[in-house]
Order: structure tokens, then C-alpha cells, then sequence
């Protein structure tokens, strides 16, 4: 069986909630969280770079 499929098999029992005990979903779930947050920062600062590749963006 190939990776890819591997990793949508376990994201698909991930949401069903057949792959995780609660502890374990909660966690998922609250790193999860982070890590969207995260990407949010990192799209929002990548996006300022472009209009502005040559100069130092959010810096104070």
C-alpha cells in the first residue's frame, strides 16, 4: 500500500472517530489548532513579502 493512501485512510478514521482514544483526540485536535494558526501567520506574512520582496516586513 502506498503512503499517500496510508494517510487517508488514518485522516478518514481520524474523523470518525475510530482511530483515536479522547485524550488522544484532544490533543489532535488542540495541535491541530496550532498549527492552522501557525500557517495563518506564515501566509499572512508571505503575503506582505511579496508586495514587498525587498524590504524588511513586520519589523518594529
Amino acid at each position: 500500500m502506498r503512503w499517500n493512501r496510508v494517510a487517508a485512510r488514518v485522516s478518514n478514521l481520524i474523523r470518525q472517530d475510530r482511530y483515536l482514544t479522547p485524550e488522544e483526540r484532544t490533543l489532535y485536535d488542540e495541535t491541530l489548532a496550532q498549527n492552522t494558526a501557525q500557517n495563518t501567520a506564515y501566509a499572512s506574512y508571505n503575503a506582505i513579502k511579496e508586495a514587498y520582496p525587498d524590504d524588511i516586513v513586520l519589523y518594529r
